[in-house]
């Protein structure tokens, strides 16, 4: 190799160890890794956290530390997460989110808080955790009808339907609820599912009424305890004449006959 040759090859094999090692998997940094004081210490508070209820989807809300130098990384420190969650990155704060399958305890773990700085702070954290509802059976629903339009227009004056509805609980947190307008076949898929940490229930589906096709969606929230519970919340509704029919969902764009209805529900279980 001439001389030239060899320094061309020394300069390149140089660049390349200046430009350090390729990733080569694991998890990535932020797109901004640039160190960012805040110009206060690092801190992690301890807290207890939303409840959660077995088999329901969850969400913990932010866990966020203050102070140091952002980013920061978060890693729990001790103990674990109760089976079914996970902690999630949200920018720089973190998060617990899933469907907890653990058994009913209050759970308690610490998290830790790296910063750029190479500071870092501990905190306890618990998380309460309570048994299932039981949905199997009948539940008798008041539909009050709040908001009507189009073709439907003056429903909201007529007296309240009472119906009894059957919930057949299936798993992961779903079940099927049947019995709409008084006719077993008219059928909607339930989710288990919490709102403002509060749990609760969405029904979501569609079934025939009045020559046409309702398209229905429902989100009720629990009060009560476990075994004697009760519903509450409320249902958006559309209706469509016969050239509409289930299962949706429509193509074409087409109009509702009646859009937009509201009702709002209770049901308590029989």
């Amino acid at each position: 190799m001439s001389q030239k040759r060899m320094v061309r090859f020394l300069l390149s094999v140089l660049a390349m160890a200046a430009l350090g090692p390729a990733c080569s998997g694991g998890a990535k940094s932020p797109t901004n890794t640039t160190p960012t004081p805040t110009g206060t210490a690092l801190q992690l508070q301890s807290q207890v956290l939303p409840r959660a209820w077995f088999n329901i989807g969850y969400s913990s809300g932010q866990i966020a530390a203050t102070g140091g130098t952002l980013p920061y990384q978060y890693i729990i420190a001790s103990s674990s997460l109760p089976a079914g969650l996970s902690a999630i990155m949200v920018g720089n704060a973190m998060t617990l989110v899933g469907r907890p399958t653990a058994s009913a305890a209050t759970y308690t773990f610490d998290v830790r808080v790296d910063d750029s700085a190479g500071a870092f702070a501990v905190a306890t954290y618990t998380l309460p955790l309570s048994d299932a509802y039981d949905l199997n059976g009948t539940w008798r629903f008041e539909i009050d009808v709040t908001s009507a339009s189009g073709a439907c227009a003056g429903n909201q004056n007529l007296p309240n339907e009472v119906v009894d509805i059957t919930f057949t609980a299936t798993s992961e947190g779903s079940l099927i609820a049947s019995g709409f307008l008084g006719m077993p076949a008219n059928r909607l898929l339930g989710e288990l599912t919490t709102v403002s940490n509060t749990p609760g229930l969405s029904l979501d589906g569609c079934y025939p009424e009045d020559g046409g096709t309702t398209d229905t969606r429902h989100g009720l929230a629990f009060t009560g305890t476990q075994t004697t519970s009760m519903l509450s919340g409320n249902e958006f509704w559309d209706w469509h004449d016969a050239n509409v029919t289930c299962p949706m969902p429509i193509t074409g764009g087409r109009t509702p006959d009646c859009p937009n209805g509201q009702s709002i529900i209770t049901a308590t279980k029989r």
